[in-house]
């Protein structure tokens, strides 16, 4: 018998299930040490929550529970070993069949592509005839004429304005040209100026600032348990590899230990301690809790 136990089984099996709110039946296996109804991975996130709890070493418990499902697997191999066995003949045709659909693949691309250059050659058009007809239309030129006054004789200016109706542009000035050599008496002619165009605003749209997820990934197996704070909806897992939540959430999360790295905006944080943590996730922050301030966010209960 394991004496730590004896704490525990003076408590009561009810009373565990109260305040850990692991399931009475896995509960009364626990204390009494009866593992048919737990997997090996139940088994440990459990005694790691009564140890956290109660303060005790169970250290023992847990070798012991470990060597009873060795045992287990180990007399499950002997009577199934085609269970344990690697079926070659399916992973053979995976491989032939991923080979064939490459082949098939590079074989349209192929194809694809070479129908794709035809076609753009066939609609490859022949703009020599277009320029040169833009080179041969003839400039407008119009004849504006002034009056200038003088003392001695009468100085007459005439200006030429010239415009290509292939080079010109609405926001651009008009090119004056003058020539004071003629004697006209007519009387002077009143110049358009064009209009400058209006630039249009461009408007700029707000990017929207996506949040990278939470990610927690365990160094060793561990039990989580997170809440979502809106609708109180509580989930819990024994996690190996990693566990992804939803960065627009708010979240109350307890392990029962803190070998873990948890990655936020791309930084990654390592955490080490055998004993429990507690977090609050929210609007992108993450912050440690103590276990009052984890029972006080979570209506005075422990999970």
């Amino acid at each position: 018998m394991i004496k730590e136990l004896d704490i525990l089984r003076e408590m009561g099996a009810q009373k565990i299930y109260e305040e850990t709110h692991i399931t009475l039946k896995h509960v009364q296996s626990i204390i009494h040490e009866s593992f048919e109804d737990l997997t090996q991975v139940q088994f440990l996130g459990f005694v790691s929550i009564l140890e956290r709890e109660y303060n005790q070493d169970l250290s023992a418990l847990r070798e012991l529970g470990i060597e009873y499902f060795q045992e287990e697997e180990q007399e499950e191999r002997h009577q199934n070993p085609s269970l344990f066995q690697k079926d070659t003949t399916k992973s053979n045709f995976s491989r032939f069949y991923i080979f064939l659909i490459l082949i098939v693949i590079a074989v349209a691309i192929f194809f694809s592509f070479k129908f794709t250059s035809e076609k753009m050659d066939t609609r490859t058009l022949d703009n020599t005839n277009i320029e040169n007809a833009k080179k041969n239309i003839p400039p407008v030129i119009q004849v504006v004429e002034t009056q200038e006054k003088s003392t001695t004789d009468t100085n007459l200016t005439k200006t030429l304005v010239i415009e290509n109706n292939t080079t010109k542009e609405s926001n651009t000035p008009t090119i004056l040209l003058e020539k004071k050599d003629l004697n006209l008496t007519k009387a002077p002619i009143a110049l358009k100026v064009p209009v400058q165009a209006k630039l249009e605003k461009v408007k700029t749209k707000k990017i929207k600032k996506t949040l990278s997820p939470l990610v927690i990934k365990p160094r060793t197996r561990v039990w989580i348990g997170y809440i979502n704070t809106t609708d109180k909806e509580k989930h819990q897992a024994v996690v190996k590899h990693i566990l992804t939540l939803n960065p627009n959430k708010v979240w109350l999360i307890s392990m029962g230990h803190g070998n873990v790295n948890i990655t936020l905006n791309a930084k990654t944080t390592k955490y080490s301690s055998a004993k429990s943590i507690r977090f609050l996730y929210k609007n992108a922050k993450l912050k440690k809790l103590t276990i009052t301030e984890f029972k006080k966010l979570n209506n005075g209960r422990l999970w």
